[in-house]
């Protein structure tokens, strides 16, 4: 089996395996209301920890207007005035922001 042509490597689909917080973010990214029960009911300490990051997670989300990953968070418990403490510099949100800074 040899290096695939371009074309080839263009039609792949790469599946990545993703396992604890980034899991079950990914599932509220893509809005898989399945998954994100699923993950929340077998590993309920994964919501705990994204509680805990939650303004970083909800502020990401919002930054890029996936409304369901923001519903999702929040239906998992995630406090909507949840600060993204550290902000981000390189798209000039200042620390501290909430989601709602950062979707405007």
């Amino acid at each position: 089996m040899g290096v695939p042509s371009t074309e080839e490597a263009a039609n792949t689909v790469y599946r990545l395996e993703l396992h604890g917080v980034e899991r079950l973010l990914a599932a509220c990214a893509r809005h898989d209301t399945a998954a994100v029960r699923a993950v929340a009911a077998r590993q309920p300490q994964l919501v705990s920890d994204v509680r805990a990051d939650g303004g970083t997670f909800l502020a990401t989300f919002a930054g890029v207007g996936n409304t369901e990953g923001v519903r999702h968070l929040l239906d998992l418990g995630v406090d909507v005035s949840a600060r993204f403490a550290e902000g981000d510099g390189y798209f000039d949100i200042a620390t501290n922001s909430l989601a709602i800074h950062v979707a405007a």
